[in-house]
Formats: structure tokens, sequence, C-alpha cells
């Protein structure tokens, strides 16, 4: 999941734009929704630890 956002962080740098802010604390804060319902022992940061964004 990680790494297709950084991929899209290409198309939003083709059309001279980029991830704003907010929308990397939602990705964020969603992931760790996923991994608390999922109950994955996993850190957020160690989630994330390949995002580009």
């Amino acid at each position: 999941m990680t790494m297709t956002i950084n991929e899209l962080q290409n198309d939003f740098a083709d059309h001279d734009s980029e991830i704003e802010t907010g929308a990397r604390e939602s990705i964020a804060e969603t992931v760790e929704r996923i991994l608390t319902h999922f109950k994955v022992d996993i850190d957020i940061e160690e989630a994330l630890r390949e995002r580009d964004w």
C-alpha cells in the first residue's frame, strides 16, 4: 500500500501538485485503524517506513 501511494506521488508531481499534509495524516490514521481492526501488532512508523510522502 505504501509503495502504491509512493507511485501516486509521481502522478501528483506530473500535475504540479503533491500529497498535502492533511492527506498524509489521513492516510496514516486510516492505516493505523486497519492495523488495529485486524489486530496487527506493528508500530505505525514501521508500517509506513517505505513512504516517500
